[in-house]
């Protein structure tokens, strides 16, 4: 009898080994560990957020090649374009093989999935059933998935708390373990109570590169828990201390969006290479874009996020 359980177990086993050639599979083969690219990856292709390069490498390398106590639990914030769901696909890029197209990156939307103006007591319960049996089916699949929510400012008050169990310090949650499970929390709340301060240090003529993390940390606290328009107003997963980091993206200055713009130029192949990169056009496509504040016009309105349109609408003029 022990033979027989021996030779099925080691069938098994085979088989899943060879299924897993051209199949994902959550293991070592289609998941990576190795994060060693990624620090250069995220400064060639994200700019001017030195903040977020380091900060998430150091809580990325923490959670992956050790033993984590919980989930890693990163909220970004800032305005509109300046990379959070960029750096968002990045990272899931250089993790998983099959990069955002793998079965264990799951992207949510809340505004799609969980609308704002249905969160009426019976509505909220049952979104918070569909919420918890997501994150119970990703990480049951795969305890190294990666869940990544988009516009938290359009979730409804209360829901995200659903995750606190996943995300709080228990080895397991009603049989899974959720320790090696990764969740971003994206938003656009704070993103103003960032540039005003990233505005005041350029007043006062500081230097992007000195702002340091700690400048932020209480700023963004305070506007994400008292801001009864976003969805991690009054959150437990903030007052329990459940979040591992906020991470603050920093508006983008002119020369961040023409360093975008560049890229997009290559990117559409209107040139193969930067040294073909007509300097007229950036500066062109550049001033299509709208700035802030009105008397300075230091930081793009919407950062990078219509840099791509704006470059095949100028230069298929041409």
């Amino acid at each position: 009898m022990v033979l027989l359980e021996s030779v099925f177990t080691a069938i098994v086993a085979a088989w899943t080994s060879y299924s897993c050639i051209n199949n994902e599979c959550c293991n070592d083969e289609w998941i990576r560990s190795d994060l060693s690219n990624l620090p250069l990856t995220l400064k060639s292709k994200v700019y001017g957020q030195h903040l977020v390069t380091d900060t998430l490498m150091r809580h990325l390398k923490g959670h992956i090649n050790g033993n984590p106590r919980k989930a890693l639990a990163l909220s970004f914030h800032g305005t509109t374009g300046t990379g959070k769901n960029y750096v968002s696909r990045l990272v899931a890029e250089t993790i998983f093989v099959k990069g955002m197209g793998s079965k264990y990156v799951h992207w949510i939307i809340p505004a799609v999935e969980f609308r704002l103006g249905d969160a009426d007591t019976t509505i909220l319960s049952l979104y918070k059933d569909k919420l918890r049996n997501k994150i119970i089916e990703a990480v049951t699949a795969c305890p190294r998935a990666l869940i990544i929510i988009d516009e938290m400012e359009t979730m409804p008050p209360g829901l995200i708390d659903v995750l606190k169990p996943y995300l709080d310090f228990h080895d397991k949650v009603e049989g899974v373990d959720y320790r090696k499970a990764m969740f971003f929390l994206l938003s656009n709340n704070a993103g103003a109570a960032i540039s005003t301060k990233t505005f005041d240090f350029w007043n006062a003529g500081r230097s992007r590169e000195s702002i340091q993390l700690k400048d932020f940390e209480n700023i963004v606290q305070l506007a994400t828990l008292y801001d009864k328009s976003n969805g991690l107003w009054n959150s437990e997963l903030i007052s329990s201390g459940l979040l591992t980091a906020s991470i603050p993206f920093l508006p983008l200055e002119r020369l961040h969006v023409k360093q975008c713009i560049r890229d997009a130029l290559i990117e559409h192949k209107f040139v193969r290479t930067v040294r073909e990169i007509p300097e007229e056009k950036v500066q062109m496509i550049a001033d299509q874009l709208k700035y802030f504040p009105n008397d300075t016009e230091v930081y793009a309105t919407t950062g990078c996020k219509r840099i791509h349109d704006k470059v095949q609408l100028i230069m298929n003029e041409y």
